[in-house]
């Protein structure tokens, strides 16, 4: 799954060397994350790879990678969802119009995800109809499509490492924001 998220960020219509895309391994079970693989399933754009040795939790895996991240623009992704060729594009155009404004995305599962009343409920909450400058209820911030500025997350702190139980975490930065 996260190979096919990989293919679909390879396929994007933003200069890969204005692009930073870090994976974070939390620990993951053997056989692990094939970084050959994952390098050349995103290329042509650059790929950070972090394994933590053992598993920290979500809030603090993500804070990892967003203590090493460089851009002033926050996208996240989860690793199965798979995104069309105007992702990138999308949120950093978003973000030159409302500097301060942090943008959710529709979900979209990779085609391996079976279709249940869950993922169809999770791809057709929130933001999928919209106005584009309707505000979003906090409980709307998931990581799975959304984007901020590192100044925001300065500003009211990286996800709350206390939360170490699965979710949760994207909710309770989305209600600081």
């Amino acid at each position: 799954r996260l190979e096919a998220a990989l293919e679909s960020l390879s396929r994007q219509d933003y200069p890969p060397a204005a692009s930073e895309i870090i994976v974070i391994d939390d620990a993951s079970p053997p056989p692990q994350l094939d970084a050959e693989r994952l390098h050349a399933a995103l290329a042509p754009f650059p790929l950070r790879l972090i394994r933590n040795l053992y598993n920290q939790g979500r809030a603090r895996a993500r804070n990892a990678a967003l203590r090493v991240a460089k851009g002033d623009i926050i996208i996240f992704l989860d690793s199965d969802m798979t995104v069309g060729p105007d992702f990138l594009r999308t949120h950093v155009e978003r973000h030159r119009t409302q500097a301060e404004a942090v943008f959710i995305g529709n979900i979209r599962f990779a085609s391996e995800i079976p279709t249940t009343r869950l993922t169809r409920y999770i791809e057709g909450r929130g933001v999928h109809g919209a106005e584009v400058e309707q505000p979003m209820h906090f409980k709307c911030f998931v990581t799975g499509n959304s984007s901020l500025r590192r100044s925001s997350l300065l500003r009211v702190g990286f996800f709350d490492e206390d939360l170490t139980a699965y979710g949760g975490e994207d909710l309770e930065l989305g209600y600081r924001l």
